[in-house]
């Protein structure tokens, strides 16, 4: 009796049991993929700064032709004043309007921000502070003609790789690069940075006879919010601007910021809404298939009437036979979740390196439990 009961249900409900498997599959899915998001964006960051090293404080200071060492030491012994400092790496780079720059079918018309803007000129970085990662979480090199885009300027630019990427220097010369690499490294969301092969960047550095001093600094033990790191940077530029206005050291504080900057960037935080977005779509097909469930419950307890009183008055009570119809649907959620877990997982990490910008990606182990936590949450909830 019970497993006519079942096939009957499954033969003449064939249409609705097809949408509710669906629509369990695309919930799980979802509720995967908002997982890898939100768990990428509040731990990968920090994971992020960690591995590129990335700097607590960085500072562009316009380079004193006049008393170069001088400057040096005056900026470098203020911020080594607070004891918490633990480096601080100084570096002499071109900086260059992005008007200079060229990219490959880009309208200057068509795009906002992107040649408005200035850029570092810099080696690829192995070591030391602010080290670049590529879209594969992996150290790269560059062949020479070859440069690499952060994936801020690279989205700003519409660039790819293969594209081509023209630079005119002080000198007024042109040269023409292939666009090698689009790497991942937090700091570029403020300070935008090309990087290039090692002889190319000796031989542009002989093209831009003024260069700006660039300070990378790190603390011994970082600030656990960016709001702390945010007011005791601000401490720092307000002695700087002290400096510079009182005549302690010479030249222009031209830029001066946090590299730890992946929370309130337009891109991280649009990242974060479709993480939660995709979350609540999910649940919300959650609930559509608890009301229908709950409607084909009723409706099959209403056309079996005659056969559940036959099984009353024998002595099975009503769990017994609700259970019936409840496994079925059980057995929808436990497969439909298996499915959405092996669909979600690696959509979430494709997802995650294309659009959360400048973070490294969990590693596949991590991407994995995050999937099977969110799967077995799923089951549970059905």
């Amino acid at each position: 009796m019970y497993l006519r009961m079942l096939k009957r249900d499954l033969r003449d409900k064939v249409g609705l049991n097809i949408i509710l498997f669906v629509f369990m599959i695309i919930a799980s899915t979802l509720l995967v993929i908002s997982s890898g998001f939100i768990y990428t964006f509040f731990v990968g960051s920090e994971k992020t700064y960690e591995k590129c090293n990335t700097s607590d404080f960085m500072l562009l200071l316009e380079k004193s032709m006049s008393d170069y060492e001088g400057q040096k030491r005056a900026v470098t012994d203020m911020i080594n004043s607070n004891s918490e400092m633990s480096e601080i790496l100084v570096s002499d780079r071109p900086f260059v309007a992005t008007s200079r720059m060229e990219f490959e079918g880009v309208d200057k018309k068509s795009v906002t921000g992107l040649y408005e803007a200035h850029c570092i000129l810099s080696p690829v970085v192995r070591e030391g502070q602010n080290i670049p990662y590529d879209l594969n979480d992996e150290s790269f090199i560059l062949q020479d003609g070859c440069v690499a885009l952060s994936q801020t300027m690279a989205s700003h630019a519409r660039s790819k790789i293969g594209d081509s990427f023209t630079l005119t220097t002080d000198m007024g010369n042109t040269y023409e690069f292939k666009v090698a690499n689009i790497y991942k490294e937090p700091s570029t969301a403020d300070f935008q940075k090309v990087l290039f092969s090692d002889s190319d960047y000796e031989a542009l550095c002989r093209e831009f006879p003024c260069p700006v001093s660039l300070y990378e600094c790190t603390l011994k033990h970082p600030y656990g919010n960016l709001r702390e790191l945010a007011d005791w940077g601000n401490v720092l530029y307000n002695e700087l601007y002290r400096m510079v206005t009182d005549g302690d050291i010479d030249g222009t504080i031209i830029q001066c910021n946090t590299g730890k900057t992946i929370m309130v960037t337009n891109e991280g935080m649009v990242s974060l809404i479709i993480g939660i977005f995709m979350g609540v779509i999910g649940f919300v097909l959650i609930l559509l298939v608890f009301m229908s469930i709950r409607f084909s419950l009723k409706s099959t307890i209403k056309r079996e009437e005659k056969e559940i009183g036959t099984m009353k008055a024998i002595g099975v009570d009503s769990l017994s036979y609700k259970s019936l119809f409840i496994v079925k649907y059980i057995a929808f959620a436990i497969v439909g979740g298996v499915i959405g877990f092996f669909i979600g997982t690696p959509v979430s990490r494709y997802m995650i390196s294309r659009f959360i910008l400048n973070t490294i990606s969990p590693s596949f182990g991590v991407f994995l439990i995050i999937g099977i936590l969110a799967t077995m949450a799923f089951v549970f909830i059905m």
